[in-house]
């Protein structure tokens, strides 16, 4: 059996995923060193690459910007120390991953995730832990009022 999908459902997700994210993100960035610096460079280097196919579902590079993607922010917070706090974050980033499937492609009215992204990156690069969390928590806000404004039947209000 397949979970349903809900706005309100969405909502809540995203509301609990961020605080988690920020949470995470906070303490990698607190104990991440140069291994952690090399892993976040890479994986944005990567996800860049391919951030073109984020909205072309026909192309082969589309599979790639996903796992990329997934690959980008489980680097972003992988110096933290916390196993549990990790082990919710991975549930709630696949949980959500749902969502943004059924959302995508559609027109985010000029959103620039790839600007988003390097803006994450560059903040926690720079050990900005302020700035950095509030780029994460602005990030899942904007990928969720960008899925809750793509109106899809499958989003019905409960």
């Amino acid at each position: 059996m397949v979970a349903p999908i809900a706005r309100r459902d969405l909502i809540e997700l995203s509301e609990v995923r961020s605080v988690i994210e920020m949470r995470c993100l906070e303490q990698s960035i607190r104990n991440g060193g140069v291994a952690w610096e090399v892993a976040v460079l890479s994986a944005r280097h990567e996800l860049n690459a391919v951030s073109h196919a984020r909205i072309l579902p026909e192309t082969g590079e589309y599979k790639d910007y996903y796992l990329r993607h997934q690959k980008f922010h489980d680097a972003l917070v992988s110096a933290c120390p916390n196993a549990c706090w990790l082990e919710i974050r991975s549930l709630l980033y696949l949980r959500s991953e749902r969502y943004r499937r059924i959302a995508m492609p559609v027109d985010e009215t000029g959103r620039s995730v790839e600007k988003e992204h390097n803006e994450i990156a560059d903040l926690a690069l720079a050990h900005d832990v302020d700035g950095a969390v509030a780029a994460i928590e602005r990030h899942i806000q904007n990928t969720t009022d960008m899925m809750l404004r793509a109106n899809l039947p499958e989003l019905a209000s409960e």
